[in-house]
């Protein structure tokens, strides 16, 4: 079990969907496609792939869910408006928004309609996720298999797919985190295949021990990680 920050990814406003009398439009907040991220902790470039099928739609649809100014979570004044419902087809996660009336917002929901503010933001909690190790020194890939859409933000720039919250201060999520075994085979039967021998895997010698496998590593906790490496600096 590991713990997370919240994540962002940018998403797309449709203009032409405005509807100013019913302070409503229409983003995609996903299509799925691989961003690229950062592990401060491990010092390494990792893409994360978001399965759709696996999206927990229920916060978007609670009719609750908040729209927020630039991720802003710190008091009511940066809820700028409400996520009306959320649903997955064709491949794509779309929302449709309603800003609220009060003055203060009436220029953002002008300004989206005329093309001006096209940045959006979504704000999701990792809850599983399998780790897919990298080949030929490529990097690895974290496919998310299930995770919880939490809020969508208007923002001036998107969200950097590798940006994140600071460790120290942020809300922290578990997030089951599978790896992806390595499977040596292929690479027994080609190299067995050029010395003219059988493809299978190597056996142990009559009356050889038993190889003892290999210890679980557990893997570590970024939030423990960061408030220990706080404390000893």
């Amino acid at each position: 079990m590991k713990s997370l920050p919240m994540q962002f990814r940018s998403a797309a406003i449709a203009p032409d969907t405005t509807d100013s009398s019913k302070r409503t439009f229409d983003v995609v907040w996903s299509t799925g496609a691989a961003v690229k991220r950062f592990d401060p902790l491990e010092n390494r470039s990792f893409n994360e792939v978001l399965d759709l099928a696996g999206a927990d739609l229920s916060r978007l649809n609670s009719g609750a869910a908040p729209v927020l100014d630039g991720h802003q979570a710190a008091g009511v004044g940066s809820v700028i408006g409400v996520v009306e419902r959320a649903t997955i087809s064709a491949g794509k996660g779309t929302a449709r928004i309603r800003l609220s009336d009060r003055p203060f917002v009436e220029p953002i929901l002008r300004d989206v309609k005329d093309g001006i503010l096209r940045n959006v933001s979504i704000g999701y909690s990792i809850d599983e996720a399998t780790l897919i190790p990298g080949k030929n020194g490529q990097p690895d890939t974290v496919r998310v298999t299930a995770f919880t859409p939490m809020e969508i933000s208007l923002v001036a720039i998107p969200a950097d797919a590798g940006a994140q919250v600071q460790r120290g201060q942020a809300q922290t999520f578990p997030v089951q985190l599978t790896r992806e075994l390595f499977d040596a085979s292929g690479i027994y039967a080609k190299r067995n295949a050029t010395r003219g021998v059988g493809s299978a895997l190597p056996a142990n010698p009559p009356g050889a021990p038993k190889p003892t496998p290999p210890a679980r590593r557990a893997l570590p906790n970024a939030a423990d990680l960061y408030s220990k490496r706080r404390t000893s600096s």
